[in-house]
């Protein structure tokens, strides 16, 4: 079984997809939160929240964004849910051609793809949500760089800093959400292969009709 470390840097050789964006984020952030020594000169204030690999060790919770429940939330604190919204596809080139593989067995194709990202950082407190959302803030931040190189993005950029949000949940509980938001933008770009869209086996006891021409028995 591969490490969160091992398992990033297998990923970033990968193709850009909307899954494996998604995972690799997912990992730098539980990355981030595994040591005291990475919060920086918010290490005091959150040095008991720790994400580990052991559920029954963690301090802190990190999950996808589409599990986010606010009942769930409430009893699993602290916690930050990170994700990858719905992906924009724009052209690049004409009819986004570009190109042939070498023996024209595939068409290549290309275009801009740019997609949402959140992180919602919740705790009992608004000051503990607040501060989890600044590290998460100054941890992408400081290797933007990194990725803009390793994953050969177009564009990465952390817009948005929302301020304390009260989440209200049945029975009482509560608790405060912070979010951060971001956006990354990237090349899309796939091969697709001739022999792969042709039909391999039609099944001739079906009827098909054309003009009015029963063609079942056609070969």
């Amino acid at each position: 079984m591969p490490t969160e470390l091992e398992e990033w840097e297998m990923r970033a050789g990968q193709p850009l997809t909307a899954v494996n964006l998604r995972r690799m984020f997912l990992l730098l952030t539980q990355l981030h939160y595994s040591h005291p020594a990475n919060f920086g000169l918010l290490e005091e204030d959150l040095k008991d929240c720790l994400w580990t690999p052991k559920a029954e060790d963690r301090k802190l919770h990190i999950n996808l964004h589409f599990n986010y429940d606010p009942k769930d939330v409430a009893s699993s604190l602290p916690a930050i849910y990170y994700g990858l919204g719905s992906t924009d596809f724009q052209q690049t080139v004409v009819n986004d051609h570009a190109g042939f593989n070498e023996d024209y067995s595939g068409e290549n194709s290309i275009c801009t793809a740019s997609a949402p990202l959140i992180w919602a950082h919740c705790a009992r407190t608004a000051d503990l949500a607040a501060n989890l959302a600044e590290t998460t803030l100054s941890f992408f931040t400081g290797i933007r760089s990194m990725l803009m190189h390793r994953l050969q993005l177009q564009f990465f950029h952390i817009a948005d800093l929302a301020e304390p949000h009260l989440e209200k949940v049945e029975g009482g509980q509560m608790f405060y959400r912070v979010d951060l938001k971001g956006t990354i933008i990237y090349s899309h770009a796939m091969t697709v292969l001739t022999h792969s869209h042709r039909l391999k086996k039609v099944d001739q006891s079906a009827t098909i009709e054309a003009d009015g021409i029963d063609l079942s028995s056609a070969t």
